[in-house]
């Protein structure tokens, strides 16, 4: 059963790449505003925010931008691990296929240990600059953290066994 409590602030969100590339902060700044009203004008609620480095300053700036809207963050951690080097992080899909071409963002499988770690870091790091941060998306007054699709499955499941105790 899902809690009351959800339904008067539910979950309504668009994902979201903070923007590289582009050749200037100008620039990234535009395209991150774009985006962000893009997202409310679709009357979303919150983005998940796809963060892989918690040292850009893009990630201060979006989450400051998105408070300024009425939008809550949650942040994605998607930490970039090159395939190349770390060829043991690949995705292995049901089929026994893999992501092996290196020019696309690899996300690895989180049952990793070197991937876990990384992440691990990530989240760490960005928890200390920005756990306090009040764009942030919040349940019970924790930031809601996701880690890719599969920790998302883990945490709707322990949310379903909670809620049927």
């Amino acid at each position: 059963m899902i809690t009351t409590e959800y339904f008067g602030d539910p979950i309504v969100a668009a994902y979201f790449h903070l923007p590289f590339g582009l050749k200037s902060d100008t620039e990234r700044v535009r395209e991150i505003d774009k985006c962000l009203a893009a997202v409310k004008e679709a009357n979303a609620t919150s983005i998940w925010v796809l963060i892989s480095n918690v040292k850009d300053e893009g990630v201060r700036y979006l989450l400051n931008r998105a408070l300024s809207l009425g939008l809550r963050v949650v942040p994605v951690f998607q930490p970039f691990i090159s395939i190349v080097e770390h060829p043991e992080v690949k995705i292995v899909c049901a089929d026994g296929s893999t992501s092996d071409d290196p020019r696309y963002f690899n996300i690895g499988c989180f049952n990793n240990p070197y991937l876990m770690e990384k992440t691990r870091e990530l989240v760490r790091d960005f928890l200390e600059q920005f756990k306090d941060h009040p764009a942030l998306y919040r349940i019970a007054g924790l930031p809601l953290i996701s880690f890719i699709h599969e920790a998302l499955i883990h945490l709707l499941f322990w949310l379903l066994k909670r809620d049927l105790k």
